[in-house]
């Protein structure tokens, strides 16, 4: 069995593990050591952060070995759906119960997700570029997109540790912790809106398919890097 197969294997398992773990995710809520309203508590972390190891290690191996073919990328996006689903009724049952911190969270979610409409929308867009041009419904996995998919893993644990932090170490003293997180929301919005409008300019205007383009600056770099790692 060659090295490519076991790492396509090694993928499949990774997308199954975390369509489990989003199962369990919501019901960590009830779990022993689950957080009194001041954190999330501890089995929602073990769960999230196997999530998030999960989704990288995927990344990691598909990129090393090449195996964004159309079936791989729709079973990662369906298991990445999922976990993004368990995540949200985790915080529909904190706020069900008030659990403070969760309901924080819920309000940078809710910025993001007013946001993240747009956003599927114009990758829809993309893809249906691709799939006019090259018969391949598929995105550019570039690097800004792969940051602004880290950057959403690690919202949640920035806030919990801002939740934490005294207001005197910002700048603006006066600002509340629930007005910093929606800000940092904000940010992560604009981090994703400026990945999707390269991803649609790339597929606009590429001269040829290169679904591992790392930038609009970089020219047809990421397939031929894939293929010198393989």
């Amino acid at each position: 069995m060659s090295d490519c197969v076991i790492a396509a294997k090694r993928v499949r398992l990774l997308n199954i593990v975390r369509r489990v773990l989003a199962v369990i995710l919501p019901l960590t809520f009830w779990f022993p050591l689950t957080g009194n309203g001041e954190s999330l508590g501890v089995p929602f972390w073990i769960v999230y952060l196997l999530g998030c190891c999960s989704i990288v290690a995927g990344d990691i191996l598909a990129r090393k070995w090449n195996l964004w073919d159309e079936s791989t990328i729709k079973r990662n996006d369906i298991s990445n759906w999922m976990f993004t689903v368990g995540v949200f009724i985790f915080v529909i049952l904190g706020l069900i119960f008030e659990n403070k911190l969760v309901l924080l969270l819920f309000i940078g979610m809710v910025y993001f997700g007013v946001y993240s409409l747009g956003v599927l929308f114009v990758r829809y867009i993309t893809c249906t570029i691709c799939e006019i041009g090259w018969g391949k419904f598929s995105g550019i996995h570039t690097i800004a997109n792969k940051i602004a998919g880290y950057a959403l893993m690690l919202f949640i644990p920035i806030v919990a540790i801002m939740e934490r932090l005294p207001k005197q170490i910002f700048f603006n003293k006066d600002l509340s912790h629930t007005e910093i997180e929606i800000y940092v929301a904000w940010a992560l919005i604009a981090l994703y809106v400026v990945a999707t409008i390269e991803e649609l300019i790339l597929a606009a205007t590429m001269k040829q398919f290169d679904p591992f383009r790392k930038s609009i600056f970089c020219k047809n770099q990421g397939r031929r890097s894939a293929e010198m790692d393989m």
